[in-house]
Formats: structure tokens, C-alpha cells, sequence
């Protein structure tokens, strides 16, 4: 007898993602034939050509914002509209592994989990250096999501790709002026009792920053969300840990001293930025990640 699959929302906040939208959702469609799907995408005052080709997609759900309010006024969106017994909420600039939604339903149904979140698998862009970092950083996190894991203690979303219960982000609220969605989301979720499950099997695709200025200012920009409000003892706690996982991969102490001293910038800039009261959730696209490499994807 066929087992039911769950109803499954695929959540999507975009800005100007004319350059990758149209191949994530080719990707997405081609991989929730077999379950009774819904695919939601929400455009936060896009000027491009985002919203045309989203349209030219009979079966994906086009919401648009006439500004940018800022991701977490599109993520609330989305949790508003969305019907899913399991919501995956992504970003636009990704591409999702080839079994990705197969092994988010196989994690939920075999682990009677209520949260997942996968691993994040750097995309080869155009420079050696920011790559090797982006897979030193990545490392990081996936030996840190599973040492928290296995501890039982709380394991830190990523916003490329996570996975939530129905009767969970239902009853979850942010405020707009949020940053970094994915972490405030951990925390609380986490402050109920509720540790997200990490799946290293289900993987999606991200090309990170290709030069020092959006390394930087992609990264600035992350720990200023972490700092937001009453998280911010929480956040740096979790910082420190991850810190503390760059030492046990496999990369070079000089890779892992660069990454330390650039991290150690990126901090002090935020202090500044902080200082002047500089905390507007709406920031300047990174443009060095809008360009996957269809060559260096595949």
C-alpha cells in the first residue's frame, strides 16, 4: 500500500533573483511531483525580472510586497499563507541537491523530528581563496551542528534551507526589523523545548561571497542579526563554539588564521556600525553570490 506523504509548502523570499530564480524552481518542481506540493514564492519590491519569470510557473504562488520590508515580513508571510504539514523555507539564490525534498520527508517521517535543517555545500565561484573559505566556514558549522546534536543542546539553522512543522511556524512571530530570520527562528523554537534536527544527507548549494568586500559585508552583517535584541549573549555564545570547530577541520592553520583575523574584523566594523545605530534590516544585495556558475553547479 502507498504510504501518504504529508502536504509540503516550499517557502521562498526573493529580491531581484532574476539570475537564479527560474533554475531553484525547475529544481523544486522536479522534485515534488510526487507529493501533494505547494511552492510559494514572496517578492519583496523586486525591480527586476523576478516576478515575470515566477509568473511564467503555473503551479508556484506569486505573493509580492510593493517594498522591501525586510526578509522576516516575507518569511511571516509565507507562514501565513502556507498550508504544509511540513514547511521548507529556502532562499532564492540556491540550488537544492538533486534528492533534497525526498530526504526531508524520509528525515521527518523516519526521526519524528518537528524541525530539520540540512547542510549547506559551497558552489566553486570564480576565486580559489573565498571558496576555500567558504568550505573551511561550512565545515565549521556541520562539525558544529553535530557535536550539538549529539549533546542534545541547541543546533543552529541555517536560512539556505530548513524545515518546520505545521503547528510550529503557525505559532511563530517576528518582528520586521529582524535580521537573521533563521537564527531568531532556533532560538525560539529551541526556548520550546524543541532542538532542530541536523541532516547532513540533505544538502542545497550556495555560492558565498568571491571577493573581500561582500565577504565582509555578508558577514557583518549576520552577526549584527545575532546581536539583535535579548539574543545577543545567546548568539555569542553560539559564535564562540563555532570559532572553536574552525580548529578541528581539515584546512590549514593559515586558512583558519585568516579566517579568524576576518572574522575578528567583520566584528569590530559591527561594533562601529552598531555604535552609530546603524540596525536597518534592509541591506544591499551581495552580488557576488547572484552569479552561479551553471558549469561549476553541475
Amino acid at each position: 500500500m502507498d504510504i501518504v506523504k504529508p502536504l509540503i509548502t516550499v517557502g521562498i523570499p526573493v529580491f531581484n533573483e532574476e539570475l537564479n530564480i527560474k533554475a531553484l524552481l525547475t529544481d523544486i518542481l522536479s522534485q515534488t511531483k510526487k507529493y501533494d506540493t505547494e511552492i510559494i514564492v514572496v517578492s519583496s519590491g523586486s525591480s527586476d525580472k523576478t516576478d515575470e519569470i515566477v509568473k511564467t510557473f503555473n503551479d508556484v504562488k506569486l505573493l509580492t510586497e510593493s517594498k522591501r520590508n525586510g526578509k522576516a515580513s516575507a518569511v511571516m508571510l509565507i507562514f501565513k499563507e502556507a498550508m504544509g504539514e511540513i514547511l521548507i523555507m529556502t532562499d532564492g539564490d540556491v540550488r537544492f541537491n538533486k534528492d533534497l525534498v525526498d530526504s526531508v520527508v524520509w528525515e521527518f517521517e523516519n526521526h519524528q523530528i518537528q524541525a530539520l535543517t540540512g547542510k549547506v555545500v559551497p558552489i566553486a565561484g570564480s576565486s580559489g581563496f573565498f571558496n576555500k573559505l567558504a568550505n573551511l566556514g561550512c565545515e565549521a558549522w556541520n562539525n558544529y551542528r553535530i557535536d550539538q546534536l549529539r549533546k542534545n543542546d541547541f543546533v543552529y539553522p541555517t536560512g539556505y534551507l530548513y524545515a518546520i512543522k505545521k503547528r510550529i511556524y503557525k505559532g511563530l512571530i517576528l518582528d520586521r526589523s529582524i535580521i537573521n530570520d533563521d537564527a531568531i527562528i532556533g532560538y525560539k523554537i529551541w526556548k520550546e523545548g524543541i532542538q532542530f534536527f541536523y541532516s547532513k544527507k540533505t544538502i542545497v548549494h550556495v555560492l558565498f561571497p568571491q571577493n573581500l568586500k561582500d565577504f565582509i559585508s555578508q558577514k557583518t552583517r549576520t552577526r549584527m542579526g545575532r546581536r539583535q535584541f535579548e539574543y545577543k549573549p545567546f548568539f555569542e555564545k553560539v559564535e564562540k563554539e563555532w570559532r572553536n570547530a574552525l580548529l578541528k577541520t581539515k584546512f590549514s592553520y593559515l586558512y583558519i588564521l585568516t579566517y579568524y583575523l576576518l572574522d575578528f574584523y567583520c566584528r569590530m566594523v559591527l561594533k562601529l556600525k552598531m555604535k552609530k545605530k546603524e540596525k536597518s534590516n534592509i541591506w544591499k544585495p551581495i552580488k557576488s553570490t547572484k552569479e552561479i556558475s551553471q558549469k561549476a553547479f553541475s
